[in-house]
């Protein structure tokens, strides 16, 4: 059972209420300078809710209103005491602010920094909509629709990038009901599942070439030929790969991953093999990095390039570059081979990143037209061979019936013709 603590401070008479936490031992809750008729409502509310934790059940509707009538300073006390913990009441002091903050800080030690950037957008995005203040508890399934509604209406996002922003918003409200702050998901029933980009441009070799030519500084001209031609992801991995990782002996590039934590290899091209000699050439530290510039203003460079290339600009940059090297890697080579060099399996490659090429629709045609010819042509050669066979020599029978040339294989019902042919 609670008890009421009675004391004195400078502003006057103060009242705590005291109870025993099963597991954690007696906790006190300090309500400060109330009423003493507050302070018993207090003592009430804690041995309601209590019984209701002992004895694994639901709070009580009644408490749970109570709980959310106090005031921002009671109700953290009252949260620290851990009354609260394995209750959905503890949402009720929990601001969606305050829980993406502390989801956010624990990431952080399991995830890159880009990743818990892309995290950062999906919950600010969320937050805009909803408000930092607004207590979990009372974020409900309508609330969830609507947002998703808004990205893809309002904000015009791609049907891709609405889902991924789902699936960051559910995994942190599924982490707030592994930490009993919330008892159900409100996003749990929006489709998150991955769906493929719209891939719609291929930059030819042609057109890299061209871009190539359009760098003037050749450490960006770098960066892009290993986007291309070795289909490195620009700049998590592309900046991270030393010269102490790449083997020009070999035609080999190791690359480290922080998206999926792995190690690849991954082959120089004759493309890419010059560029990276003649980086290697200029080198300041034959260990260090291959990539020596910031990664900040690599889209400026490139849309410079492009733009003196002539060549027309596509969406997605660095994203399109890593897919028509795949699609390049596809058209010769296996698919668990050009899988293990793009560092993901081959329904990933197939899914997100393969295109169709006009060089494919230009193949089809030409195969296509030469199966033809070669139908035509055998059509015509068994013609010439029917024409051409010589009427072989029958023997007759009585009643006109072809006969075989062997008489051996003369079949007839007539003993006097089978007598002369004997």
């Amino acid at each position: 059972m609670a008890s009421l603590i009675r004391g004195t401070s400078k502003t006057g008479k103060t009242h705590a209420v005291e109870f025993p936490l099963p597991g954690r031992g007696r906790r006190r809750w300090r309500l400060g300078s109330v009423p003493k008729p507050v302070a018993a409502e207090a003592k009430r509310r804690v041995e309601s809710i209590l019984a209701s934790v002992q004895l694994a059940c639901p709070v009580r509707p009644e408490d749970e209103h109570w709980v959310r009538s106090l005031g921002p300073h009671h109700r953290a006390s009252l949260v620290r005491t851990g009354l609260l913990d394995g209750t959905n009441l503890v949402a009720a002091t929990r601001s969606l602010g305050d829980w993406v903050t502390e989801w956010l800080e624990a990431k952080t030690t399991t995830n890159a920094a880009r990743t818990i950037t892309i995290y950062r957008k999906s919950a600010d995005l969320l937050i805009a909509a909803l408000g930092a203040a607004r207590p979990l508890s009372t974020i409900t399934r309508d609330d969830a629709a609507a947002w998703e509604h808004d990205l893809r209406h309002r904000r015009g996002l791609a049907p891709a990038t609405v889902r991924q922003h789902v699936r960051h918003v559910k995994a942190c409200f599924n982490a707030a009901i592994h930490r009993d702050l919330i008892t159900r998901n409100p996003f749990d029933r929006i489709a998150s599942a991955s769906i493929a980009a719209e891939r719609t441009h291929y930059v030819a070799p042609d057109h890299a070439a061209a871009v190539l030519a359009g760098y003037v500084n050749p450490a960006h001209r770098l960066v892009f030929a290993l986007a291309r031609f070795a289909g490195v992801r620009v700049p998590s991995e592309s900046h991270s790969i030393r010269w102490t990782d790449v083997d020009l002996a070999a035609s080999r590039i190791r690359v480290y991953a922080p998206k999926t934590k792995q190690t690849r290899m991954v082959p120089i091209s004759p493309a890419l093999s010059p560029l990276l000699h003649s980086a290697f050439a200029d080198a300041s530290d034959p260990e260090g990095p291959v990539i020596e510039v910031s990664a900040n203003n690599r889209d400026r460079e490139l849309r410079r390039a492009v733009k003196r290339a002539g060549v027309d600009p596509w969406p997605r940059l660095w994203q399109t570059l890593r897919q028509s090297c795949e699609t390049e890697w596809a058209n010769e080579f296996p698919g668990h081979v050009v899988a293990a060099w793009a560092g993901h399996s081959e329904q990933v490659s197939a899914r997100h990143y393969l295109m169709v090429t006009p060089e494919h629709f230009d193949q089809a045609t030409t195969r296509s037209e030469m199966r033809s010819a070669h139908t035509v042509n055998e059509a015509e050669s068994a013609g010439s061979r029917q024409n051409c066979r010589h009427p072989t020599v029958m023997h007759k029978s009585a009643n006109g019936s072809n006969l075989q040339n062997s008489p051996a294989r003369i079949r007839t019902g007539d003993r006097a013709i089978m007598s002369r042919q004997l």
